[in-house]
């Protein structure tokens, strides 16, 4: 049986050995992790943000503030520098509205055409879809090999001071196997997460294993991989939750750093701790010392000669 103590000082030992390395690979798996989400979200604001942004340009009319609908158009501040308002179906020059954008924003889409609204709403979801599509290809045929690299990088570094090019060890190894088997992975994660999150939570840690057993063993199927983690994870999913949560206060106390000291000490420390957790689990130790053996195939031994019966008397006993 593991014990948390002992994995994780067998991480942080591995990690302090080769100190710099673990930091650039943990990095990298900080970027695998959040990188495509981020990235759709960025995405997805500059789109919008773009389509909805106020307008600064307008054509002014030269000789007069009111328009053909009834609106005008407020002549420029250039003192404070703000700029003309055009706001349509109204009267007053002098309204309030004119000193409140959000409600004079919100007057300009009431008189818009619900037709034009519901193109722009269709224009602005196909664009956000692409997005979405872009980065999870970027994420299943990019991420998840170099996800697979890097959790070898960190169990190699257990016993010698790895070398980072192991993060592309997914890449050259059964590569496409990888990609399938860590995009299932998260769709079966993720498909649970839907039934209350609890079951989803529960499913990461049953498949947990997954990216190592790749990476360990590149020859293994999708199928195999799965079987091998949840026998791997079976009685040891909370073991491995409450190791989780002896690193809350180090993230804690990495926020009041602005992130620096999970980059550079956390961050390497849990990737290292893991790959430990992993050891031990499949090997059935935790000890920095030790490199895993596999055992021996039992080879059946061959069978004894026969017995000469002239040497036993009636009574069993063996003649002298």
């Amino acid at each position: 049986m593991w014990n948390r103590a002992e994995v994780k000082r067998q991480g942080k030992a591995a990690f302090r050995a080769n100190y710099w390395k673990s930091v650039f690979i943990a990095l990298i798996v900080a970027s695998v992790v959040g990188g495509a989400g981020a990235g759709a979200a960025a995405g997805s604001g500059a789109v919008t943000g773009n389509l909805f942004a106020p307008k600064t340009e307008q054509t002014v009319q030269p000789d007069q503030n009111m328009t053909d609908d009834g609106g005008f158009y407020l002549p420029p501040d250039e003192e404070n520098g703000i700029p003309e308002l055009y706001i349509p179906g109204t009267e007053n020059p002098q309204a309030d509205t004119a000193d409140d954008p959000a409600e004079a924003i919100t007057e300009y889409f009431q008189s818009v055409d619900p037709a034009v609204l519901a193109g722009i709403a269709l224009i602005v979801l196909a664009i956000v879809s692409v997005i979405v599509i872009i980065a999870i290809l970027i994420s299943v045929f990019l991420y998840s090999p170099l996800e697979v690299g890097c959790r070898r990088f960190f169990t190699k570094n257990l016993h010698e001071n790895a070398e980072a090019k192991e993060a592309i060890f997914g890449y050259d190894h059964n590569y496409l196997n990888n990609v399938k088997t860590l995009f299932l992975r998260d769709l079966y994660v993720f498909l649970w997460s839907l039934l209350f999150i609890i079951p989803g939570i529960v499913k990461s840690y049953s498949y947990r294993m997954v990216p190592y057993i790749l990476a360990d063993h590149p020859e293994v199927t999708s199928k195999e991989a799965f079987a091998h983690s949840r026998m791997l994870m079976n009685g040891n999913k909370w073991r491995a939750f409450v190791m989780d949560l002896s690193f809350i206060g180090w993230w804690i106390l990495s926020a009041f750093t602005f992130g620096l000291l999970n980059i550079f000490y956390v961050s390497p420390y849990y990737h290292s701790s893991c790959a430990a957790l992993y050891e031990a689990l499949e090997y059935g130790g935790a000890n920095p010392q030790a490199v895993p053996v596999q055992p021996a195939p039992y080879v059946p031994s061959a069978p004894a000669a026969p017995t000469d019966p002239t040497l036993f008397t009636g009574s069993g006993q063996q003649e002298e």
